[in-house]
């Protein structure tokens, strides 16, 4: 998918030269929301954007093969390894390679897809036995949602306590994965 950014400045550009008024109207609206954006996030809030990017940065290639990785762990050779591959030398300021670049890299693709997939599969179900309602949808959702904040709690609680550090998204990416499996036990 093309970077935004790109595009504005391509669409901006292209305004330019047809209509000089109207490419600087666009640079001008841009600039303007992008200080209306900033101004109602919390510190520390615009750089989150960047963070998620880098849990969605997938390919097909990728979900394939982290399919087969988590349905058959058993598959994988000894001489595989389990470590995530970083850009530098694993010291306290390295970081990682993307998940299209590193299979064990953790995503959020799968577990969200997981996760609404399972919330459509659980739906279906009701509604074939002639149970379903709208509230069902959002109580399994918002259920579900709360028992994995609360995992998501309690493990960085632990990690807390022996003092270690992992970042919350990745928390929540590897908590995540756990859904496939209920997709794949739902009846």
């Amino acid at each position: 998918m093309p970077n935004m950014g790109a595009m504005a400045d391509s669409f901006q550009s292209e305004m330019s030269k047809h209509n000089p008024m109207a490419g600087m109207a666009v640079g001008y609206g841009r600039a303007m929301l992008q200080g209306q954006v900033s101004r109602f996030l919390p510190s520390g809030m615009a750089g989150l954007g960047g963070s998620f990017k880098y849990y969605f940065h997938v390919d097909n290639a990728y979900i394939t093969k982290k399919l087969k990785v988590l349905l058959f762990p058993f598959r994988r050779h000894a001489k595989e390894q389990w470590a995530r591959v970083s850009d530098g030398d694993g010291g306290p300021g390295c970081t990682f390679r993307p998940p299209s670049e590193d299979i064990n890299a953790p995503d959020m693709y799968l577990p969200l897809m997981s996760f609404i997939t399972y919330a459509i599969v659980v739906a279906f179900v009701m509604g074939t036995a002639g149970e379903f309602t709208p509230d069902v949808l959002y109580t399994l959702i918002q259920s579900c949602s709360v028992y994995l904040l609360l995992e998501v709690c309690a493990i960085r609680l632990g990690f807390f306590l022996v003092q270690m550090s992992c970042s919350l998204l990745d928390l929540f990416a590897i908590t995540g994965y756990k859904v496939r499996g209920l997709l794949l036990a739902t009846d």
